[in-house]
């Protein structure tokens, strides 16, 4: 399934090197954020399992892909529209109103962003965060988790039941 070797990164900003046939609304040195390195938006090839990521030097990105940033953002805050428009189509979804408990799955960069959005757009009661590593854990605790525990640690029913 995966090519190798491979360099990985799916959440890419920066400028525009060189351009393909037939793209005309873009020129080099062009800031741009890339939503994945999508062959055609919805496509699974496009992360990253492919071809190679937003790690390497330079990746090919489709131009329906590709956006200008607000110019207020630097290239390294601009890297993170794609993790906080999971995290606001997440919440949205799930349909979460004012003063509920919530538990996050996962404190990886959209589990904190969706974290950081559900504080500032919401009035939960009570939010757990269930994440294996410790450093991530206390990031979450001072965004605002309520609590943050080792997956195994929380019975999961046992807490949306109380």
């Amino acid at each position: 399934m995966y090519q190798t070797p491979l360099i990985m990164g799916h959440e890419i900003s920066g400028e525009i090197a060189e351009l393909g046939e037939n793209v005309s609304n873009w020129k080099k040195g062009d800031k741009v954020v890339a939503l994945n390195v999508a062959l055609e938006i919805g496509q699974v090839a496009g992360m990253g399992i492919f071809q190679d990521g937003g790690f390497a030097e330079y990746v090919k990105v489709n131009q329906n892909n590709v956006f200008p940033p607000p110019e207020s953002l630097s290239s390294r805050d601009a890297v993170l529209i794609e993790t906080f428009a999971n995290a606001i189509r997440g919440m949205t979804l799930s349909n979460i109103g004012n003063n509920e408990k919530i538990i996050i799955i996962g404190a990886g960069s959209i589990g904190l962003s969706f974290l950081n959005t559900l504080i500032t757009e919401k009035n939960p009661e009570y939010i757990i965060v269930l994440e294996p590593h410790e450093f991530l854990r206390e990031r979450a605790k001072e965004i605002g988790a309520t609590e943050a525990f080792p997956p195994k640690v929380v019975k999961v029913k046992k807490f949306m039941k109380s």
